[in-house]
């Protein structure tokens, strides 16, 4: 028999601290890092797949073209989130390091990278 605790919805994007036995990062970092990704992903997909392409070409109803687009979005984050937890491994799980200082540093990040988003999807 094999068990598994689940901790969080995220854990199987966050692979870091399992390998070595450790346990996953804290639940709200890994929040944070998704919804780093998962505004892009699912702006984008939206302005490029779902307006244009499910419901003005195929006339898809709504409700069928966001589940399309919820679908595709996860597809993408599977890939997505492993790729860039691993580029934030240092704030997720830090090694012997002032741990305040990472936080701070790795909110900073998340922050400016939102804040980023938020600017440039303004500006379509």
């Amino acid at each position: 028999m094999h068990a598994r605790i689940v901790r969080t919805g995220f854990d199987q994007w966050f692979s870091q601290g399992k390998d070595a036995g450790g346990a996953p990062p804290p639940p709200w970092k890994m929040n944070m890092l998704v919804l780093s990704q998962l505004y892009p992903v699912v702006f984008l997909f939206g302005l490029l797949v779902m307006n244009p392409l499910l419901m003005n070409a195929l006339q898809l109803p709504f409700w069928l073209a966001l589940f399309i687009a919820n679908v595709a979005s996860v597809i993408i984050l599977n890939y997505l989130v492993p790729w860039t937890s691993k580029r934030f491994a240092w704030w997720l799980q830090p090694a012997g390091q002032d741990a305040a200082k990472v936080d701070a540093l790795g909110i900073g990040a998340m922050v400016a990278i939102y804040a980023a988003s938020l600017l440039v999807f303004s500006q379509l």
